[in-house]
């Protein structure tokens, strides 16, 4: 027999169901991620990639206009994080962004001076992440840090040339999507993942605490997408979510009801898009979904087992 677990829903909540003894460790909340954003001196011409309030005042102080944000990264360091520094070069005008060992040393042997550290990015590939890409106009004697494909268009447009990968970074949320959210609460000893108005303020009403966004997914059905559905016991005061054929089945055949699609996701992975993972606890009876590698190493480290993929989410920031 299939044992599910959902997580309770929050809108019908009664009573607390008793729990075995072992129950899944508070969540870590997530670290804070911050916009490195570009700037641009046309009387310079150069960009200037900042994330820190400095930079912003030094931007603005000579004369450069705000550009866009190139996307997230940490404020503070993370496990298997770098920094991502700042140099300039006085006599050629030039703001330096980087954060690998060959920029480093170029900067430190080509008159550069470090000015500070911007934050932090991952040296390697990780989930959920795009890489720092690095431009070069010999002409303009300008270095161009970037992780947009439109960055990545005017740098090649302007005559800049690709030089390496410079770390890895957090993409920018994109307008058409919403927030996949996971709240906490302590005394229940329960997690609560939703991407709706109504799932949130059920959320907040009842205690909960927000954690983390564990994804973005879209509220309105697009092209290759599927329903991610929630469904809800009366009897177990508990609720699961699925994208899955095979997830709706469990949820129908062991009594659940339908109550509202919180929106769409892939259930194929297309590039850009992270798993939306489904874990099992036997001796809780317990189901959790997830798509952060905090998440998922949270459901390990309190002995829950990998199901199944539920579909694909874009990451969350």
């Amino acid at each position: 027999m299939l044992h599910l677990r959902f997580t309770k829903n929050l809108f019908f909540l009664m009573a607390l169901v008793m729990l075995n003894t072992i129950c899944l460790a508070p969540y870590a909340i997530a670290d804070e991620l911050i916009p490195l954003k570009l700037y641009w001196n046309h009387k310079r011409g150069d960009n200037f990639t900042t994330a820190t309030m400095k930079g912003e005042k030094k931007a603005g102080a000579a004369g450069y206009d705000f550009v866009r944000i190139e996307g997230y990264i940490y404020a503070e360091q993370q496990h298997d994080t770098v920094p991502l520094k700042l140099f300039r070069n006085k006599k050629k005008d030039d703001y330096y962004t980087l954060s690998s060992s060959r920029g480093n040393h170029f900067a430190k042997n080509s008159g550069y001076k470090l000015i500070g550290i911007e934050g932090y990015v991952y040296p390697r590939l990780q989930p959920g992440t795009i890489p720092l890409k690095l431009y070069y106009n010999e002409e303009k004697k300008d270095f161009f840090t970037t992780a947009t494909p439109r960055g990545e268009r005017d740098a090649i447009a302007a005559g800049y040339r690709f030089t390496r990968i410079e770390g890895y970074i957090r993409p920018m949320a994109q307008p058409d999507k919403v927030p996949l959210k996971l709240f906490w609460r302590s005394s229940g000893k329960d997690n609560f993942t939703t991407a709706t108005i109504e799932g949130e303020s059920d959320a907040i009403a009842s205690g909960y605490r927000f954690v983390r966004t564990e994804g973005n997914i879209y509220p309105q059905q697009k092209p290759g997408t599927v329903p991610l559905k929630l469904f809800w016991n009366t009897d177990k005061k508990d609720n699961f979510s699925t994208a899955t054929s095979h997830g709706e089945k469990d949820a129908i055949a062991a009594g659940y009801m339908f109550i509202r699609i919180e929106g769409y996701v892939y259930p194929k992975l297309i590039p850009g898009t992270v798993p939306l993972k489904l874990f099992w606890n036997s001796k809780k009876s317990d189901n959790f979904t997830t798509s952060s590698s905090q998440g998922e190493k949270d459901a390990i480290s309190a002995g829950y087992d990998f199901v199944r993929i539920e579909g694909y989410v874009f990451p969350g920031d």
